[in-house]
């Protein structure tokens, strides 16, 4: 009976029009189209105009209906299409995983946000609470709280704003992933400021020398791994490809991914801190609405305070796309499961564009790190204690280190760290520190010994 209604032509028919479907907007990798100017704005406008409509009181069911519109356009400028640079597919490496992030964040704005995007001390938007004396709280200011959100009592209407206020206050909404000063990120965590934020020029001065430390790091790192037979490639290197044996074959495939990670720590440290410049100096934002990125992420001495403070927390909206469902009906773990497996198709279909179609092992890497919150509350459970201190820091390095390393493989097969970061004309490390470093060439040659098996 089943087998007869699945060869039914109907079902045949239905079947090629799933397919077809799919295929329009996630084709093959070798069958996407270059990227035009005229694909990708449209799906920004869209985005924004999503945004601006969740600032509007009222407007959920007309969100409700238009997201897929706008998920879909973004699904679609992000997998049928290809950014390339010459000779690499670094561009790529990025684009689908922007993309990704645009389309989950259509899904929590049209689908979640029934009274829409929240400002800290908004009842509805544009409907501010007020203390008991009469001060109002827009966000962060003075008196916010330890993690910089503001704490704010009874309630007060503004006035409607202008089509040029709601323009900007709808790209706000789609830019600030980590919901700092909004109700859905009030309790996100931050990291104390070490910098100077009452005097704006000091605190200027203070991120333009983390920008250049960032630079620097970075520079180093990404000129390193090029010196490294097969990265020089657009595509196909591997960290397993060095050491005489085993062990040195593994101990350098650690080194390797360690490396891959404070890579991306700087290159994400640089980027937000050009932006912050440019955010605060030229465009005026209070420095304070700038925190730090990063806590420290390789001093952590437990999984969850790895990835609850050490880490960034970009994807924080997007992995809550289906953290917040399974939170409803499981609770708290519900939530860890949710938002860990949401982080892995993120993380696999993100390097779809990237030729070579989705990578399961980012997919299999983040769904069980849950395991790893389970055995530590087991282990306080059992010792009375929060695991910690020098075992902790272990616990933290095997599965960062050690445990992602296939995952850190397959971003470097897929063009991670090809392109030209840094063009070797403005490269302090290329045009100076190699250069003095090439009478130790011979002594270190061997040992990235380069296994042809």
């Amino acid at each position: 009976m089943a087998s007869g209604f699945i060869d039914h032509p109907l079902a045949r028919r239905a079947d090629e029009v799933v397919v077809q479907t799919f295929r329009h907007f996630v084709p093959h990798p070798e069958d996407r189209m270059p990227i035009t100017r005229k694909s990708w704005v449209s799906s920004v406008i869209l985005l924004w105009i999503l945004g601006c409509l969740a600032r509007r009181p009222n407007t959920y069911w007309i969100r409700l209906a238009f997201f897929p519109v706008v998920f879909l356009s973004c699904v679609h400028v992000g997998f049928a299409h290809r950014k390339r640079l010459p000779g690499t597919d670094e561009s790529d490496y990025a684009w689908g995983h922007i993309w990704l992030t645009c389309a989950f964040r259509a899904i929590d704005l049209g689908l979640y946000k029934r009274k829409g995007e929240l400002r800290i001390g908004e009842v509805e938007p544009g409907k501010l609470k007020t203390s008991a004396n009469g001060h109002k709280s827009n966000g962060i200011h003075p008196s916010a709280n330890g993690n910089g959100h503001s704490k704010v009592h009874a309630e007060q209407t503004n006035s409607n704003p202008s089509l040029w206020r709601t323009l900007l206050e709808g790209l706000a909404v789609i830019l600030n992933q980590r919901g700092i000063g909004w109700e859905d990120g009030k309790d996100i965590y931050l990291k104390p400021e070490s910098r100077d934020t009452g005097r704006r020029w000091k605190w200027l001065l203070q991120t333009s020398w983390k920008s250049v430390q960032c630079f620097l790091f970075l520079d180093f790192l990404d000129s390193t791994f090029k010196l490294l037979p097969g990265f020089d490639k657009p595509r196909g290197a591997t960290i397993f490809a060095f050491g005489r044996n085993p062990i040195e074959k593994y101990f350098i495939s650690c080194v390797l991914s360690f490396m891959t990670g404070l890579s991306i720590i700087r290159l994400f440290g640089l980027l937000y801190h050009i932006c912050s410049l440019v955010g605060v100096g030229l465009l005026f934002h209070p420095p304070a609405s700038w925190p730090p990125l990063f806590d420290n992420p390789c001093s952590r001495t437990s999984m969850h305070d790895f990835w609850s403070r050490g880490w960034h927390q970009f994807l924080r909206r997007a992995v809550l796309v289906l953290g917040r469902p399974l939170e409803s009906l499981f609770g708290f773990p519900g939530l860890v499961i949710g938002s860990f497996i949401t982080s892995g198709f993120y993380h696999s279909w993100g390097l779809y564009t990237a030729a070579g179609g989705p990578d399961y092992q980012n997919l299999i890497y983040f769904t069980v790190q849950p395991l790893a919150f389970l055995f530590e509350r087991l282990y306080r459970r059992i010792t009375g204690r929060r695991l910690g201190g020098f075992l902790g820091g272990v616990w933290v390095y095997l599965w960062i280190v050690v445990g992602a390393q296939w995952c850190i493989n397959a971003w470097h097969a897929r063009g991670y760290l090809k392109g030209i970061l840094i063009p070797p004309r403005l490269s302090p490390t290329q045009r100076i520190l190699f250069p003095a470093l090439t009478p130790l060439a011979p002594y270190l040659r061997p040992f990235f010994y380069v296994d042809s098996a």
